[in-house]
């Protein structure tokens, strides 16, 4: 999954992550909201918390920005988001949600498939970052559990694999695939 960066607040192009696994480089993204967005239905939450679509911000690596102005030569003026950063299925239908705080992913996130069923959650308990995905039927897909190493420069911080599981669509255990590959969801 890409990043986004542009030379203006309204021009946006994409530019990649480094340093992460090839199957995890779009839950980045997306990456955390779900738990602020759980988190904003407190009324000083539902006061603050701010949601952008992902094409409204800058991503390198861990760092989202977004365009706050111009400057008077046409120069956008980045800031470190907080919020929620949405994605939504060319129907409308939300995609995912991931929570930023001060302008770094909180590793807290949601996806789900375009027919509303949860596709992957990801979250991390400080030392661990957890990762658990499903099919389309809700059937559990993958459990898988890494070593969180913590950020270093751009780089999120997830480390070594410690645990995977993986299932086949009528629940039998499988190995896990080198790459997770979601089942076609219309994408």
């Amino acid at each position: 999954m890409g990043a986004y960066m542009g030379s203006a607040c309204g021009s946006i192009r994409r530019i990649f992550f480094t340093g992460i696994e090839d199957s995890m480089r779009w839950r980045f993204a997306i990456l955390h909201l779900f738990l602020l967005a759980g988190h904003a239905t407190t009324d000083v939450w539902a006061q603050e918390v701010r949601r952008l679509h992902i094409d409204e911000v800058q991503i390198e690596g861990r760092f989202l920005s977004e365009c706050v102005d111009t400057t008077a030569g046409g120069e956008p003026i980045w800031m470190p988001f907080e919020g929620v950063l949405f994605d939504q299925w060319p129907n409308g239908a939300l995609k995912l949600e991931c929570g930023v705080m001060e302008g770094q992913w909180t590793m807290d996130c949601m996806e789900w498939h375009q027919n509303g069923q949860l596709r992957s959650q990801e979250s991390l308990d400080g030392r661990h970052y957890h990762w658990n995905g499903w099919y389309p039927s809700g059937a559990v897909f993958f459990r898988k559990t890494f070593q969180f190493d913590g950020p270093a420069g751009a780089f999120i911080g997830v480390g070594e694999a410690l645990k995977s599981v993986c299932f086949a669509p009528d629940g039998t255990s499988m190995p896990c695939p080198a790459e997770i590959v979601w089942p076609e969801d219309g994408e």
